[in-house]
């Protein structure tokens, strides 16, 4: 079972699991491409627990996204990549959600794209949001995770903490067993 704040998840709709304040960011991003930026952010407020108010309003998400707010006006589906994956996660946090979850944030990304959105993350998770995170950069989640659970095969492999993030040996040899 999945409990939020002491209750439970399980069969609950996509609308009720948002509002008790869970947000995510899918795999492949999906935007509307047709909206502009700010249409698609305008989109996260929607999931806002109810009597929420502050926190992640445009102007907080265009000071994390600063590109965002210059393409304000412009399609999402013209933006690039690292653009849009940008995007999907100032979506989310408009909702002000309690936890995030992302479904592999860097796939496909340029490597200083992959830089940002990790340094984006460590910003989001230092200001006290829970951050679930299932990604394929094994030593950049160990890094910034106060809890790294590796899983293969559906099975839990290894329980990583930062101070293990160098150690890479032990993380090959729990996805190879």
């Amino acid at each position: 079972d999945v409990l939020l704040e002491g209750r439970s998840l399980r069969g609950r709709s996509p609308e009720t699991i948002a509002r008790a304040g869970v947000a995510l960011v899918p795999e492949g991003r999906r935007l509307f491409g047709e909206l502009t930026v700010e249409e698609n952010l305008r989109l996260g407020f929607a999931g806002r627990r109810r009597g929420t108010k502050g926190g992640s309003d445009l102007a907080d998400v265009y000071a994390l996204f600063p590109i965002l707010e210059e393409f304000r006006e412009r399609s999402a589906g013209a933006l690039s990549g690292g653009q849009q994956q940008q995007l999907a996660i100032a979506r989310a946090l408009v909702a002000q959600p309690t936890v995030l979850l992302l479904d592999e944030p860097s796939l496909g990304l340029a490597p200083t794209v992959v830089d940002l959105v990790f340094a984006t993350l460590q910003t989001i998770r230092d200001r006290g949001l829970a951050i679930l995170l299932v990604e394929q950069r094994a030593q950049r989640t160990v890094a910034l995770a106060d809890r790294t659970h590796v899983l293969a095969g559906g099975e839990l492999r290894l329980l990583l903490t930062p101070d293990d993030a160098a150690d890479t040996d032990r993380m090959v040899a729990a996805y190879l067993a």
